[in-house]
């Protein structure tokens, strides 16, 4: 998006700043993006944009909540990921700390709540959402050594690395029937993200702002958003649905200036979906989505190092500066329900996620810190109703272990294999209040 906002001095004890602390994300499973929103579209590999399932629906695509009705929803998950960097030993003066180091905080807790209600003569639906959008973490220990970048101890030689990145959305959305089969939807999203980067003063060098460039505490970023859906139902049997995210400009994290590009900013990349859902019975729906993240538009993550060169002018913290390279990233996601009977529903779902950090002959020695590498995603839920009013909707996400491979791009002598897997256990409750 569009709008800007300054920096604003809000108490730490806020609405976001507590819910953010409470918030622990890491990696989320689409580079920095999370791969859905709300626990019954998890089971389901993320999709439902054409098929809206709970309160959470607005993340997806705010026009879906015209075909719910009043309904609040309570989820909690447990995510684990587990990722790191294998490197080979080198004698040449840039090389990271050479062996296999995995990130230490392998246990992250993340809630998510969510209510809509429809009104004016159930034309019209009205929803607020608070969900972690995404984030990143790593956290590497400083037993290790053999970096020939600094001279101290941990991956850069600069002591404990690592980067926490959190971001938080509170989703405000309206929607309206056209017709009973054609909805569009709008979300306001108020957005904040907090970062702490720590363990890279060895790259003083080639800032514009070494100062503000590592072990600068949490700083904290605000900005305002919108996401717009549409959802098309022409028959019990198939619907159709499409939302776009536009790029959410961020107030700039000055404690990471010397380290961000544009003097610390850390835009939220623009994102589109398109799904379907086929039903060719009433107890059985299978969806489809793709989904589009475009990390290239955003220089702290699509730029790339190579006009960082020893004794040159400074490529971190400036306009245009240096980022993590990522690529633009495409999100394919298959889900399946089954309803079994008034009591049990069962899901299933897989999504594949083109890969934004490849392999390649050069590997951006900084994704170290960011090892966004995971590509498949493997999902099963259920729902038990306890009634008409109360259903628990558990979930469970595994993705095996991928790794991006390549050449320190500092150190052509020195192989760099970036891995991750993740576990990501958890619920909701929900709630329809109008049954």
């Amino acid at each position: 998006m569009i709008f800007r906002t300054r920096k604003l001095n809000l108490p730490r004890l806020s609405l976001f700043s507590t819910l953010i602390a409470i918030c622990q994300l890491a990696f989320a499973t689409a580079g920095s993006t999370d791969y859905g929103y709300g626990e019954i579209s998890k089971s389901m590999a993320g999709t439902g944009v054409a098929m809206p399932a709970d309160s959470l629906a607005p993340a997806i695509n705010p026009a879906g909540i015209a075909f719910l009705g009043e309904q609040a929803d309570f989820g909690f998950s447990i995510f684990s990921p587990r990722r790191g960097y294998e490197a080979s030993s080198t004698n040449g003066p840039f090389g990271v700390a050479s062996g296999t180091h995995w990130s230490d905080r392998n246990y992250f807790f993340i809630p998510d709540l969510g209510y809509t209600r429809l009104f004016a003569n159930q034309r019209a639906a009205f929803g607020i959402s608070l969900y972690g959008n995404g984030g990143m973490n790593t956290n590497y220990s400083d037993d290790f050594s053999g970096s020939t970048l600094g001279p101290g101890a941990g991956v850069y030689g600069g002591g404990s690395a690592g980067i926490n990145l959190q971001q938080m959305f509170l989703n405000m959305a309206l929607a309206w029937k056209f017709t009973p089969e054609f909805s569009v939807g709008a979300s306001l999203l108020p957005s904040i993200q907090t970062l702490n980067i720590k363990g890279v003063s060895v790259f003083s060098p080639f800032s514009a702002s070494p100062h503000d460039l590592s072990n600068r505490g949490t700083d904290y970023s605000y900005g305002l958003g919108f996401k717009l859906g549409t959802l098309f139902t022409p028959s019990p049997f198939f619907s159709a649905g499409a939302a776009y995210q536009p790029k959410i400009s961020m107030s700039e994290l000055d404690d990471y200036k010397g380290f961000l590009p544009d003097q610390g900013n850390l835009d939220i990349p623009a994102t589109g979906t398109v799904g379907i859902r086929i039903s060719p019975q009433k107890s059985l729906s299978f969806n489809a989505d793709v989904q589009r993240i475009w990390y290239e538009n955003i220089d702290a993550y699509g730029n790339n190092l190579n006009y960082c060169t020893p004794g040159g002018s400074p490529c971190l913290g400036v306009n245009n500066g240096a980022g993590f390279a990522w690529k633009n990233t495409n999100v394919y996601k298959f889900g399946a329900q089954w309803i079994a009977n008034e009591k049990w529903t069962w899901r299933a779902g897989y999504a594949y996620v083109t890969q934004p950090i490849p392999s390649s002959s050069v590997q951006n020695v900084v994704n170290i810190l960011a090892p966004a590498v995971v590509q498949n995603h493997y999902t099963v839920g259920l729902s038990y109703a306890f009634n008409q009013r109360f259903a628990l909707n558990p979930y469970f996400l595994y993705v095996p272990k991928t790794t991006s491979s390549g050449q320190n791009q500092f150190d052509p002598n020195q192989s760099v294999d970036l891995f991750m897997r993740q576990y990501e256990l958890g619920a909701s409750l929900s709630w329809k209040i109008g049954a």
